[in-house]
């Protein structure tokens, strides 16, 4: 009748393990930890006193708090410092543009510049110590062909972008607490028409240079695929474009820069106009009423 087949292994039981089919079965044991790269820049350990030791990546780039979903990235001081022992790596750039509480982009971010290659200078001030200061050289990737005057071009167009994207943001960081103290102040004064009329009509003027510098529809991080983005979002994906490589600004990118710079100047104007004219009569017409600043 011939040889009785084989019997298949069927597959284990679960939550066992079973060495794979073959002549040799790996050796069971802990995962090897994957190797990491090193930092991306300057590291430095600084000791403070006391017992806890503590390891810190890039603080500038942490997530949290309430500048606008970012903690620490819009300072030149270091933050989450603890008694012990504290590791912070710089991410060569400058600071973080201004932000505000829910700020959501799609097209760019708020990072600063990329500094160029050259000496620089790392000081820590602790207490009332005298500061200690440790100079060191940023240097080129050796891989890169970029000239020097490149690196500077492409240094001085980002940092205009990132200045201007602070002051966008800044002002639309206070066209909302000028709105809220207006909300203070109708609930206050809610039967005196006049003064109601009028914080409607201010909060009117300043929501509409509002939405044409940002896009306030935006709830999370996937809204701008239903609400087209804005100036200071427009603004911010042509500086990230031209960060992006070793590169001067093209003659496209300084273009659209400018066009989007002279929409937002315009905007920004009429802002100051209500600042320095609308603002003024309000309070002015609300006596009696604390000043809206």
């Amino acid at each position: 009748r011939g040889l009785p087949r084989p019997r298949e292994p069927g597959p284990p039981p679960v939550g066992d393990w079973a060495p794979p089919r073959g002549p040799r079965a790996p050796a069971r044991g802990p995962t090897p930890a994957a190797p990491r790269n090193p930092p991306g820049g300057p590291a430095g350990a600084p000791l403070a006193e006391g017992d806890a030791v503590k390891s810190e990546g890039d603080a500038a780039e942490e997530e949290g708090g309430d500048e606008g979903g970012r903690r620490g990235r819009d300072s030149n001081k270091l933050t989450n410092v603890v008694n012990g022992h504290n590791r912070f790596v710089w991410n060569l750039r400058t600071a973080e543009a201004k932000r505000f509480p829910g700020l959501i982009m799609w097209s760019g971010g708020t990072l600063g510049p990329r500094v160029v290659p050259g000496t620089y200078q790392a000081r820590l001030t602790a207490g009332d110590q005298p500061p200690v200061t440790v100079p060191f050289e940023i240097r080129q990737d050796p891989r890169s062909t970029a000239t020097a005057a490149d690196l500077k071009a492409q240094y001085d167009f980002v940092t205009t972008v990132h200045d201007k994207l602070s002051e966008v943001n800044e002002q639309v960081a206070r066209v909302r607490e000028v709105r809220k103290q207006l909300t203070d102040v109708k609930k206050r004064v809610a039967d005196n028409k006049a003064v109601v009329a009028a914080a409607n009509d201010l909060d009117k003027k300043m929501t509409a240079v509002e939405e044409a510098l940002y896009q306030t529809k935006n709830k999370s991080s996937q809204d701008p695929l239903n609400y087209p983005i804005r100036l200071n979002d427009k603004l911010a994906g042509v500086g990230d474009s031209a960060a992006s490589g070793p590169y001067a600004p093209t003659a496209q990118q300084i273009a659209v820069r400018d066009e989007l710079v002279a929409k937002i100047n315009g905007e920004l104007a009429k802002l100051k106009a209500i600042w320095d004219t609308d603002l003024p009569a309000f309070n002015k017409l609300a006596a009696g009423v604390p000043v809206v600043k």
